[in-house]
């Protein structure tokens, strides 16, 4: 995940040498270019925001239950809160914390990639 993230661009530009690469095959090249394509959706982007916040928060809860001084109300408290704000998190009108940084200044943008609805 964090690989995706964080390396968006270079995969991208790999994708896209790897469908032009001659020395690969007419079905490699199709598979990259598919490939690009696909992880050039908005929806894409999207989606692996959305993945990296939840899991970001999943992780936070983990770490948190680990505590030995939490009693059973106060970590069923935490498993609800986490619940809730997972929801609202993916709710598409309230944008997560990994959302916002796949927007650029109103362009349909990420990593300096272009994205297509």
């Amino acid at each position: 995940m964090k690989a995706v993230w964080h390396d968006f661009a270079a995969l991208s530009r790999h994708f896209n040498d790897a469908s032009a690469d001659q020395s690969r095959s007419s079905k490699d090249r199709a598979k990259y270019l598919g490939l690009m394509k696909h992880m050039q959706t908005k929806r894409f982007v999207t989606d692996l925001a959305n993945i990296k916040d939840v899991l970001q928060e999943l992780s936070d809860l983990s770490l948190d239950l680990q505590r030995r001084d939490m009693s059973v109300p106060e970590a069923h408290a935490a498993v609800h809160n986490k619940v809730v704000y997972i929801q609202a998190l993916c709710n598409l009108d309230k944008p997560g914390r990994s959302r916002d940084s796949t927007k650029s200044n109103g362009k349909q943008n990420f990593q300096a990639c272009a994205t297509v609805s």
